[in-house]
């Protein structure tokens, strides 16, 4: 009499799902860290945007001292936040045999050159991020200094158009030419903006366009090493270098007064409009700074097609908010372009998705991209 024999359950199914649901849950965790750093971001570049125009426009102070004093803060906070991470990381002991230190000391040797070179290239795109981002604080200064808020939100609206130039410049990456046609109308609403808005004027019009350009140049290259550096080195690096840069500027318009800087005088300091000053700006570096943090953690985190998306309905709700809380006057024509600036944008973005590129031999991908969590 034959016993039919029965097979014995197969154990790597249970493990097979404990490991899907661990997946699962930290997909889940990432989704809701992603969607924590949207919220820090809009809410500390909304406190960031409406304390720079009442320090520029109210307080009386000039754009180069409160870039300066954004670029400093950041940089000392920066330099705190390196140094906590470093110090509260656990040293490991080495944990192998002789043959395998030896094979990774070859391994080290043979790729001792190509290190040299990626630190090389670091650097360099590191003094070059410096420059960029102290130029684009003074350049959006200025330009809040000198036209509404809401206007200088639209104008940075247009940012996809500049994006699509630095991406083929720097990036090497082509364009499909539905996108390219989807930035029309979000020419034609800056156009209209800028002959329409009623608190127009030239110099902040072009450092905002100027800023524009800057600004979408140093996150093309900021993409290509924060995958490398991280994104609070990358944006203490970053500050120190800005400050390097600005301190010459700063120093050459402020040669005239500096008499009036070495002399003591406690009677400035207890000027209830200069303590009140002060006030504005301690909480203006600190929103900047979180400003700063949480934007390198969305694009370290999002697509670049993500990150375009929140960045649009950022600057829309910037305008909206921004409107409501000076009381800007608008025509109906100035409304009427920032609603073709803000539709045409998203036009791009959907355009970005439906139509993309075809692969280049000489494309060179981006650093950190990845996809949405």
């Amino acid at each position: 009499m034959l016993r039919t024999q029965t097979s014995t359950p197969s154990k790597p199914q249970p493990d097979r799902r404990r490991a899907q649901s661990v997946d699962a849950n930290e997909q889940r965790l990432k989704r809701y860290e992603t969607f924590l750093w949207l919220c820090a971001w809009y809410l500390t570049s909304l406190g960031t945007l409406l304390l720079n125009k009442i320090i520029l426009t109210e307080r009386g102070v000039s754009s180069q001292a409160l870039g300066a004093c954004q670029m400093l803060s950041t940089a000392l906070l920066g330099a705190a936040k390196v140094w906590w991470s470093s110090s509260s990381q656990p040293e490991r002991g080495p944990n192998r045999s002789s043959v395998d230190l030896e094979a990774l000391s070859q391994a080290e040797q043979r790729t001792e050159e190509s290190t040299n070179a990626q630190r090389s290239d670091v650097r360099a795109t590191l003094v070059a991020l410096g420059a960029l981002r102290g130029l684009t604080v003074v350049l959006g200064l200025v330009s809040l200094a000198h036209v509404a808020a809401s206007f200088t939100e639209t104008i940075k609206a247009t940012a996809p158009i500049f994006t699509v130039w630095t991406a083929r410049v720097v990036l090497r990456q082509r364009t499909s030419g539905p996108v390219v046609a989807s930035l029309i109308p979000v020419m034609v609403g800056l156009v209209v903006c800028a002959h329409t808005e009623v608190s127009y004027d030239a110099i902040g019009f072009w450092a905002a366009l100027a800023n524009n350009a800057v600004d979408c140049l140093q996150n093309v290259l900021s993409k290509k090493i924060v995958s490398t550096l991280g994104p609070v080195k990358l944006q203490f690096y970053t500050s120190l270098l800005a400050i390097a840069f600005q301190l010459p500027i700063l120093a050459a318009r402020t040669t005239a007064k500096a008499e009036a800087l070495v002399q003591p005088s406690t009677t400035f300091m207890l000027d209830p409009h200069v303590q009140e000053s002060m006030k504005y700006i301690l909480v203006n570096v600190c929103c900047y700074h979180a400003q700063s943090v949480s934007a390198y953690c969305v694009v370290d985190r999002l697509s670049p097609v993500s990150t375009s998306v929140a960045n649009t309905l950022k600057r829309s709700l910037l305008i909206f908010l921004t409107i409501i809380y000076f009381g800007n006057e608008m025509t109906a024509e100035s409304a009427g372009g920032v609603v073709v600036v803000v539709c045409g944008v998203g036009l791009y973005n959907w355009a970005r998705v439906r139509y993309p590129a075809p692969a280049a031999d000489d494309e060179v991908p981006s650093a950190g991209d990845k996809d949405d969590t």
